[in-house]
């Protein structure tokens, strides 16, 4: 079949974009769609579709360029047919002119038709293509133009062989002027300008029309010689030599000195500025520099001269001739010719306006230097011009020339300390006389005989002195020298220069004042001045024993050290020495001197000013002695010398209190003894190994262990202890027969600490496994423990199945077994912060616990099989504080004795079958035990294990802030809450109550520690109230300073009584399981402030009544209830006001009565009125209730309660109340000290009794 064939198009262009619709007329498009496809150039329509056999439709695609074919696909046939469609061309619409700098820019054309898509267009500006054109849309473009110049240009865009062209006016910037270079010339013309801008254009060497005007319009061309006419057109032109610069010269401008505009002509476009200025020739000059100032001789010297016109204007250009004149002096000095004044010199045009002069002078003195413009006709100067004279002065040079020096210092002989004057004149390299000189002249004094009379070896041998510089009054300068000589003898001068040049010396020749021959070495004797003590000699003086005389030799000497040659002197000797020992004071002693004969060189006897004292001191140490000389007061000369210690003496020996104060056990402790001699000086040297020491502790002795001798004047010797505890030593030393001498220091005491202890947090546990080799029913186990709580499991006792455990409850502790506990016996406490030991012994078929040696509790009913392996566990339960001497002893129930050794940390109880840990191993290291053999394995612990030092804190002092309360009772008991810092968790950690009264001990606790800023300790019992202020130690050696104690003070625990007060007092409680005996009382500490009446009640309960009576206690008793009151007791002697007094009563319950009861006894202060009776079928009741003031109940089962009530006929004071169960053993004590008893704290009911403690007390 023919191909289909297009006729026609409905239309034939089109805009770039694309999407129109075309419609095809023709032939042979198929009678049905065959997919038929149309193409417009390359690119096919968005859609082709087909309609009938004669028509089809396009929806044109984007493109560009004219005459583009149209392809007809139809089936596998195709036909292209030739200028069938043409897109539209580029269109610029009309904008507003724009204008770019003439080096090119970057620009936004805008417009239509640019294509859809880079076509790569090209832009031009006028005739010339631009550097770069993007495409950016149909509609944009952005342009770089090349550099050019010119105005009104059209722009032209191509794109795919079709222009358009916009009627846009575009120019390029009109040139801009900025400066001129230089910016004045001669009105004369022919000066050479730069014009210096920017847009002039970048036709580099092509012309330019540059020209100079003034107000008035006149004006005339800038012109380059490089251009001709016919390259300039009409009249002559400047030269573009760059975008941004003109070259031309100046034409002759008559108008006369004036600013002119200057205009700049590129490509027809101008600009100007005012930027240049005409100006007459130089008329005037100013000259600067340092020719112009004083210069030195040889130096190049250069003045800068500065032109001006008539009117004082500065000119800027260069081009005129100038000249100088200079003269100056040309006198002969020294041999040294100078140049005359027409020496040559060089004058330089720097073509600014400005003209260097520069030269060189040698001769010194005053120049006149004048500055001459030379005759110029060119330039209108038609004579010669001088415009300057000016005078300057040369100063010498630097010194290379010798000099000589004289002056009296020249003469032959002069006395030590004497003036010595020298003089010297500097002269320059060329022959000048120096006005100013750095050079150092020096002056040189060598020693060639030695001084007359010198004892010993001289002290100097020669002098090198600087001369310092004075400016005189003839313009030139003497160097000048004023010293002298100090020690005596023959010498020899010499004098040398170092010149400022140069760093070798030149030789000076030396004119002495009595001659006026030259020489160059000049002979001088120099003798002895006065004699003065600052400088006298001390000799013979060396390192002497005490107790020994020793001569001290003194030389006479001048004040300069010169020795004396004449008699004319007396000396005394003054000495200070160490502190005084042993009541030996050590004072200045005076003592005058013999005169010490010397032979001289010819064998006769001379003097030689040598004196001789004697010196004896029984002090050993560092002594100073010094010379007063006829008498002078001021103590001037002196010298060091050391007197040694002499021979030791037993007596005076001590051993060192700071090396057996402490020691730790197990680990040696190093006792140190200080040698002395009989007048108390610490020896130096060793040599007497006969010290001993000996020592006596609670469990064992150190017997007659030596000291080794170190050497040094100390002795030493180390002590090992095997336990802890308090030692009773001595140390003596060993005289012939066995005779022994104790020492100063002795008898001394040792406290001996533990090494390590280990404290147990709450997840630590301990167990130890015992092994023996036979079985047993009898086995122990023991640990000394300090809690920091009060709950816990602090020792258990683990065998088969069985769990013997001591654990705490708030502090009780109590015995359990398989996880059953059964409390048999009274509370036995284990108290927070304090350490107490625990036992648990199993003998057959019971097992005891014993706390600090006490039976605690027990367990009957155990099996009784024989246990051979078995384990002790420490800790536990959450159980926390410090644990120490853990033992296990099988095959062995301990006895009450033992264990009462035990708790007295004696060790020997133990034989070789008992394991002991003393757990102080240490950090790091394992828990073995220190005894019993292979029975005993290694520790096996859980959690990390804390370990402390059990020594004492050294050197780490606590200061105190505060204690609260700052007040306690005498009873004790008050917990005091101390606030400071460095306190540290120590085994010895102490709070100290004390006051400034010598006869006063202080006491001493140990505290708890919280944390290193607060403490607390507990009060103990004190009678008194004298104690003022709290001190704390971390070690109970080295306590907080006495200075900043805090205060606390011990107050009576009282209660004050006045008439007419009534109050309730309740004494506190008494568990009757406690009493050991069935006896009952009742004890009072009582002070009368003010006399009773006649007859007045003192106290009365149910039972008993106190009268004062005339003075005397009453003690009234009923004996059964119902009964009247009997007076039983009075006392002896009246009681004192004021101060305290004890009286003490007991009774006892008769037999199968419930409400009667038999006067045991009265106790008043020591006297004891009766004592108690001894019915054995005595036994405790419960007494009927009763309502007197005093009421006091007993039971076996129940606490007991002392009442006080509706006292209103006591005046006085009732100190503490004491509820008793009594063994007549401790009567007498409690006459001493009412507290051994069972002593309870007082609590106050009432608002009508007034208090003297105030709410500190119990």
């Amino acid at each position: 079949f023919d191909p289909g064939v297009a006729t026609g198009l409905s239309r034939r262009t089109g805009p770039t974009t694309g999407s129109f619709d075309i419609e095809l007329a023709g032939k042979q498009f198929g009678a049905l769609d065959f997919s038929n496809k149309l193409r417009l150039g390359d690119t096919a329509c968005e859609t082709s579709m087909w309609t009938s056999d004669s028509s089809m439709l396009c929806k044109a695609p984007a493109g560009v360029g004219p005459n583009q074919p149209l392809t007809i696909s139809i089936g596998r046939q195709t036909r292209q047919q030739a200028n069938q469609f043409t897109f539209s061309g580029p269109q610029l619409p009309a904008v507003a002119a724009t204008n770019q700098p003439t080096t090119g820019a970057m620009w936004l054309v805008n417009g239509m038709m640019f294509g859809t898509q880079d076509y790569s267009a090209e832009a031009r500006v006028g005739l010339t293509a631009a550097v770069s054109t993007s495409w950016l849309s149909d509609s944009s473009v952005k342009v770089k133009t090349a550099a050019g110049c010119g105005r009104a240009l059209t722009v032209a865009l191509s794109v795919d062989d079709q222009s358009g062209i916009s009627s846009t006016v575009f120019s390029f910037d009109k040139p801009v002027v900025t400066g001129a270079s230089p910016i004045q010339g001669d009105t004369a013309g022919n000066s050479q300008l730069t014009i210096r801008g920017r847009n002039f254009g970048p036709n580099v060497g092509h012309p330019a029309t540059v020209e100079l005007y003034n107000v008035d319009g006149n004006r005339i061309r800038c012109c380059s010689p490089l251009l001709n006419n016919q390259q300039c057109g009409s009249g002559c032109c400047a030269r573009i030599a760059s975008q941004n610069a003109i070259e031309c010269k100046t034409q002759p401008w008559t108008h006369g000195p004036q600013k002119v505009n200057v205009s700049v002509t590129v490509c027809s476009l101008t600009g100007y500025a005012q930027v240049f200025e005409f100006v007459n020739r130089p008329n005037q000059t100013s000259l600067s520099g340092n020719g112009t100032k004083p210069f030195v001789a040889g130096t190049p010297v250069q003045i800068t001269v500065d032109t001006f016109n008539f009117v004082g204007k500065s000119i800027v250009i260069g081009g005129y001739h100038f000249e100088a004149q200079i003269s100056g002096p040309t006198d002969n000095r020294l041999g040294v010719t100078h140049p005359v004044s027409s020496a040559t010199y060089n004058m330089t045009d720097l073509t600014n306006g400005n003209y260097t002069l520069s030269f060189v002078r040698t001769a010194a003195g005053n120049y006149s230097i004048s500055v001459v413009l030379k005759q110029d006709i060119s330039r209108e100067i038609e004579q010669d011009e001088v415009f300057h004279n000016i005078t300057v002065l040369c100063l010498p040079s630097s010194t290379s020339n010798y000099s000589f020096m004289n002056g009296p210092g020249l003469l032959n002989v002069t006395t030590a300390g004497s003036p010595m004057r020298f003089w010297a004149r500097a002269v320059d390299r060329y022959g000048n006389w120096k006005t100013k000189s750095s050079a150092v002249f020096s002056v040189n004094f060598s020693r060639t005989l030695p001084p007359l009379g010198q004892f010993g070896t001289a002290q100097r041998q020669s002098h090198n002195l600087v001369m310092s510089e004075a400016p005189n009054a003839f313009s030139f300068v003497n160097f000048t020298l004023s010293t002298m000589l100090t020690i005596s003898g023959g010498y020899q001068i010499t004098a040398f220069v170092i010149p400022e040049d140069s760093s070798t010396p030149l030789p000076i020749l030396l004119q002495p004042p009595d001659s006026s021959a030259m020489q160059r070495i000049r002979p001088v004797r120099i003798k002895p001045s006065f004699a003065n003590s600052n400088n006298t000699l001390l000799w013979n003086v060396a390192t002497i024993t005490a107790g020994n005389t020793w001569n001290i030799n003194i030389q006479a000497r001048d004040v300069y050290g010169n020795n004396k040659t004449s008699i004319d002197n007396n000396f005394t000797l003054h000495v200070r020495g160490p502190t005084s020992r042993q009541g030996q004071v050590v004072v200045p002693s005076n003592a005058n001197f013999s005169f010490f004969p010397l032979l001289n060189g010819a064998g006769n006897v001379a003097y030689s000013g040598i004196h001789v004292a004697p010196f004896f001191r029984t002090v050993s140490g560092d002594y100073t002695l010094s010379v007063r000389l006829d008498g002078d007061t001021d103590v001037d000369s002196f010298m060091e010398f050391y007197t040694s210690p002499s021979i030791l003496a037993p007596s005076a020996c001590t051993v060192l209190s700071t090396t057996v104060a402490n020691a730790t056990v197990r680990q040696p402790m190093n006792a140190v003894v200080r040698g002395k001699d009989a007048y108390g000086n610490a020896r130096t040297l060793g040599g007497n190994n006969t010290f001993s020491i000996w020592l006596d502790g609670p469990f064992e002795s150190v017997r007659n262990q030596s000291f080794v001798d170190q050497g040094n004047g100390y002795y030493s010797a180390n002590i090992t202890f095997k336990n802890t505890g308090v030692y009773n030593g001595s140390a003596m030393f060993v005289m012939p027969a066995n005779a022994s001498v104790e020492l100063t220091g002795s008898p001394f005491s040792t406290r001996v600490f533990p090494d390590f202890v280990l404290t147990l947090q709450s997840i630590n546990t301990i167990a130890v496994t015992a092994s023996p080799s036979a079985a047993s029913t009898s086995n122990s186990i023991g640990i000394w423990s300090k809690p920091s709580v009060a709950t816990g499991s602090i020792l258990a006792f683990k065998y088969g199945n069985q769990v013997l455990r001591a654990s705490m409850a708030n502090e009780v502790v109590t015995l359990s077994s398989s996880n059953t506990r059964r409390r048999l016996l009274s509370q036995v406490l284990c108290k927070v912060g304090e350490w107490c030991q625990v036992s648990i012994v199993k003998n057959g078929t019971v097992a005891r616990l014993y706390v600090n040696g006490k039976l605690a509790d027990s367990k009957s009913g155990l099996s009784s099989a024989a246990i051979q392996n078995f384990e002790a566990q420490v800790g536990g339960q959450g159980f926390a504080g410090a644990v120490s001497d853990l033992f296990l002893w099988p095959g062995q129930g301990v006895t009450a004795d033992e264990i009462d050794r035990i708790v007295a940390g004696d060790e020997t109880v133990f034989n070789s079958n008992t394991g002991v840990y003393h757990l102080n191993d240490g950090p790091g290291q394992a828990i073995k035990p220190t005894a019993g053999g292979g029975s005993f394995g290694t520790a096996i612990t859980t959690g990390d294990l804390v370990w402390k030092p059990g020594v004492p804190v050294a050197g780490v002092v606590p200061e105190l802030i505060s204690a609260i309360p700052s007040l306690g009772t005498e009873g004790g008991g008050t917990t005091v809450t101390v606030k400071g810092t460095n306190f540290a968790d120590s085994e010895l950690l102490t709070c100290k109550f004390g006051n400034d009264i010598e006869t006063d001990k202080p006491l001493t606790v140990l505290a708890k520690y919280v944390s290193p800023f607060e403490i607390h300790c507990v009060t103990p019992v004190h009678l008194g109230a004298t104690l003022k202020y709290l001190q704390v130690s971390n070690d109970a050696s080295q306590y907080s300073s006495v200075n900043v104690r805090v205060p606390f003070e011990y107050a009576p625990s009282t209660m004050k009584l006045e008439g007419g007060n009534s109050g309730s007092q309740s004494v506190g409680t008494c568990n009757a399981s406690a009493i050991s005996q069935n006896m009952t009382g009742v004890g009072l500490w009582l002070r009368f402030d003010a006399p009773l009446q006649s007859s007045s009640n003192v106290f009365q309960s149910e039972y008993l009544m106190i009268k004062m009576h005339q003075g005397r206690l009453q003690f009234w008793f009923k004996l059964a209830a119902g009964d009247t009151y009997t007076l039983q007791v009075t006392s002896a002697a009246v009681l004192s006001l004021k101060q305290w007094h004890f009286a003490g009563v007991w009774w006892k319950y008769k037999a199968g009565s419930t409400d009667s009861i038999d006067f045991g006894g009265v106790v008043l202060d020591d006297d004891l009125y009766a004592t108690p009776g001894s019915a054995s079928s005595a036994e405790t009741k419960q007494l009927p209730s009763c309502g007197g003031p005093f009421c006091f109940e007993l039971s076996a089962i129940s606490s007991t309660t002392l009442l006080a009530d509706d006292i209103s006929w006591l005046t006085g004071t009732i100190n503490r109340a004491v509820l008793m169960g009594i063994r007549q053993s401790t009567i007498p004590e409690l006459t001493r000290n009412p507290y051994v008893s069972a002593t309870l704290p007082m609590v106050f009911n009432s608002s009508d009794v007034s208090l003297d403690a105030g709410p500190e007390m119990d």
